[in-house]
């Protein structure tokens, strides 16, 4: 029986779009006026690379191409010339491209050019060596240079108080849901910046529903539908000078929620959603009553070409506790009487193996809440019985959010982490689960951070960082020695 073998076609694809027009350029080439389009994955050559990177933790993401400095039809200069920073670059990878029809390859990064290097060193055979870098960031970007600053304010002659400072920028202020002050900051700030730069290089608006093939800038789309649980009060006095990021992350709600950026088919999206870890078993951890999901991505072993998974003690808890963070925070001894309260179900040295005090000593988790149950959940209640009902309603939201962190970290012991190296998966990206597949044995991951490497006729490789693989969990329940199911070969073959 004739054996068959497995031949991979790789893809890429990168698109260039010119933001920026410099007045001073005399003759006329490529980039004569902004929205202006080129394919440059042929400027890449046989020496050229391209490399992406996303993490969950991180909002901004990152790429870095590396071009042979060679003279580019029609401009008939050197690349370094032609792309300029905030030029916008859009990036697609395939493991195989023929699996896709007419070639349309998918995005793996729409991305905004800020570095641009030249270099030029002498080889060995006396032959001058030139190449170009590009270095650029996705539509993290705009949350970087999205800033609310009272220095700013006084340099455009607005108001430095921060609830005016608030409304200028179009952000409400009070009591919203976190979903509505998630989707303020994304409309107001972030996509304002978007808008700005589109202004100012003079491109389009792409009207009606996001479209890969305007000229336009496309904004960065909201999915933040499945945040059904907590609101947060931003008050008059709650003064904030940074970023659209660092605004955000203020009141996330972290660990509980996730905000990431996202590659659609058709535009990027802001994701923010409730964290959807699972158990051991496979099971979705409850988060506050919400529903939670995550794409799953199935590959097998045969596709893994270096793998390391570490695990660790550092992360055993057996007490964990979520306090809240409002204006009229309780003391410590309420605190501990609280504490004391709920001690059943938060302070476990003994019920659980995995995290037994006997074993991994006392160890306490401690996280604060940032936002509150509902819009009407406030301490400062005229009515000593308001003041009661807002203070239990908030220690039962502790309580709730204090369950999750116990759920999500008792068997920590059991969790690996580590990084894949595999061939190249356009399909596994940042908060995903990646399930391997290894002979008899089936474990997942949750992806935190995905890095692509793209080599002109060399390889495309992904690595994958990632913690919560239940690897080590299924070798444990395996009804046969584990090391005969990963499917060896010969005498071992399962």
């Amino acid at each position: 029986m004739a054996k068959v073998m497995n031949t991979y076609m790789p893809g890429i694809r990168i698109m260039l779009t010119k933001s920026i027009v410099r007045p001073e350029r005399v003759s006329i080439g490529f980039g004569a006026r902004p929205g202006d389009s080129i394919d440059i994955t042929d400027w890449l050559g046989e020496s050229g690379y391209v490399v992406t990177s996303k993490d969950l933790y991180s909002p901004t993401g990152i790429f870095e191409i590396a071009f042979p400095d060679t003279v580019q039809v029609p401009r008939l200069d050197s690349i370094y010339e032609i792309i300029e920073p905030m030029d916008r670059i859009n990036i697609h990878f395939a493991r195989n491209r023929h699996e896709y029809a007419g070639g349309l390859l998918p995005i793996v990064m729409r991305g905004f050019v800020r570095d641009l290097q030249r270099t030029e060193v002498m080889g060995e055979d006396g032959k001058p060596h030139r190449r170009v870098l590009v270095r650029g960031a996705d539509y993290g970007i705009f949350g970087d240079l999205a800033i609310m600053s009272t220095w700013h304010a006084s340099a455009m002659g607005r108001s430095y108080v921060p609830q005016i400072l608030q409304m200028a920028f179009g952000l409400r202020h009070g009591g919203m849901t976190i979903k509505e002050f998630v989707d303020d900051v994304l409309e107001y700030l972030i996509n304002q910046q978007i808008r700005d730069l589109q202004y100012a290089s003079g491109q389009p608006s792409p009207p009606g529903p996001p479209n890969p093939n305007t000229t336009g800038i496309p904004p960065l789309l909201g999915d933040t539908a499945s945040v059904t649980a907590g609101s947060v009060h931003i008050n008059g006095a709650d003064s904030f000078d940074g970023t659209a990021w660092g605004y955000l992350h203020k009141y996330i709600n972290s660990p509980w929620n996730e905000l990431f950026i996202e590659e659609g088919a058709d535009a990027p999206y802001l994701v923010f959603r409730p964290t959807p870890w699972k158990t051991l078993a496979g099971d979705w951890i409850d988060n506050l009553g919400q529903a939670v999901a995550a794409v799953e991505v199935e590959d097998t072993f045969d596709f893994v070409r270096s793998a390391n998974y570490r695990r660790t003690d550092h992360h055993v808890v057996n007490l964990v506790w979520a306090p809240w963070t409002t204006t009229a925070a309780p003391p410590l001894a309420v605190y501990a009487n609280l504490m004391s309260t709920a001690s059943p179900e938060l302070y476990f040295p003994t019920q659980h193996y995995n995290s037994a005090e006997r074993l991994y000593g006392f160890r306490m988790l401690q996280h604060p809440v940032s936002t509150q149950p509902d819009v009407a959940t406030h301490t400062q209640g005229n009515h000593i019985s308001e003041h009661r009902q807002a203070m239990d309603n908030l220690y039962n939201w502790s309580l709730l959010h204090s369950r999750w962190l116990r759920d999500a970290n008792w068997d920590n012991v059991l969790f690996e982490e580590g990084e894949l190296a595999v061939r190249g998966n356009e399909r596994a990206k940042i908060g995903t689960y990646y399930t391997l597949t290894r002979g008899r044995l089936r474990f997942t991951h949750y992806l935190t951070r995905v890095t692509h490497q793209f080599r002109p006729y060399q390889a495309f490789t992904t690595t994958l960082g990632f913690i919560r693989s239940t690897n080590f969990y299924e070798r444990l329940r395996a009804p046969r020695p584990p090391f005969l199911l990963e499917g060896k070969k010969g005498a071992y073959a399962t």
